[in-house]
């Protein structure tokens, strides 16, 4: 199962429970902890060797950042809108 469904599917589970309507929905990614702890390049048990190989440095481009991506910012603004129209 994709991790984000298992999140999805329980956040909507929680939300039916409590009676809470769920107006909308929008799907990011992250970064892993490695990318941050300060041990990522060196670390045995790294995942940044695993994602980008044994070779990998960690830099900028390796981290995922909202604002560039366009597409999201609009559905973003999108529910934004929605929220405020209720």
């Amino acid at each position: 199962m994709h991790h984000s469904f298992a999140v999805r599917e329980f956040l909507e589970g929680f939300f039916a429970a409590q009676n809470i309507d769920l107006t909308a929905t929008i799907e990011l990614k992250g970064n892993v902890p490695c990318l941050a702890c300060g041990h990522g390049e060196s670390c045995p048990i790294s995942n940044v060797k695993d994602i980008w190989g044994a070779d990998a440095k960690i830099t900028e481009d390796k981290f995922w950042q909202f604002k560039d991506h366009d597409n999201l910012i609009d559905e973003a603004k999108e529910i934004g809108q929605k929220l405020n129209r209720l």
